[in-house]
């Protein structure tokens, strides 16, 4: 976007290239062990964080697949949001102590921080909060626009991809199979992850504001 501004003549010194704004707990994440021993995760067990962004969209769809193939993992289900939990909990019903449900009240950070992969709705925020958790991200129900975007981003810099539900099972299979590989996505992930951007932003906006603000004031009482 910050190359696209400046082709349309927008001078570089106006722009600002911060990320998303994320809760605060995004910016120095526990480690996993820590978010692991806080849920209840077991210390060595493989895990997959499964989310359908604000709106619950693909959730259960990406569940399903893995739930029917008795894939050897740890099932978080991110479900603040979800407009569809009772097809949540009829899963859970269907499949009993293959997925746990987490609602609001436990912080997204550790949620993210506690698995190995991330599979989802691939919005903006979705995919940011992945990334700067470290954590590589299997794309699941894009909704085109935006989305297609942030796949492209991922699967040009091999964070993650685009996958059906057969796609999704191969993948997780390869990846939680092989510590080594899993690291080295989990480490690019972290690189790649922008974890300042609200702090970015209002400092950007304060640099800008301020010395009008100061020079507004200038001579008078406080």
């Amino acid at each position: 976007m910050a190359s696209e501004l400046r082709a349309h003549g927008v001078p570089k010194s106006a722009i600002a290239v911060t990320g998303i704004p994320m809760l605060n707990g995004f910016r120095h994440p526990v480690a996993q062990q820590e978010a692991r021993a806080q849920l209840g995760v077991p210390h060595a067990a493989k895990t997959v964080l499964v989310t359908g962004g604000g709106c619950g969209i693909g959730a259960v769809e990406a569940l399903e697949p893995i739930l029917q193939c008795e894939l050897d993992c740890e099932l978080l289900v991110a479900a603040g949001g979800q407009t569809d939990r009772h097809r949540l909990l009829d899963l859970s019903g269907n499949y009993p102590g293959r997925l746990r449900i987490f609602d609001d009240d436990v912080p997204m950070p550790m949620l993210v921080r506690a698995a190995d992969v991330v599979v989802g709705k691939p919005g903006g925020l979705s995919v940011s909060e992945a990334l700067a958790c470290g954590r590589p991200f299997l794309a699941v129900c894009s909704l085109g626009g935006q989305e297609s975007f942030n796949v492209a981003f991922l699967e040009a810099n091999g964070l993650g991809e685009a996958v059906d539900s057969e796609q999704l099972i191969s993948r997780l299979r390869q990846w939680l199979a092989d510590p080594l590989l899993l690291a080295q996505l989990q480490a690019k992930a972290w690189s790649y992850g922008w974890r300042e951007g609200a702090g970015a932003i209002a400092g950007s906006v304060l640099q800008t504001v301020m010395p009008q603000a100061l020079g507004e004031h200038k001579g008078n009482n406080p």
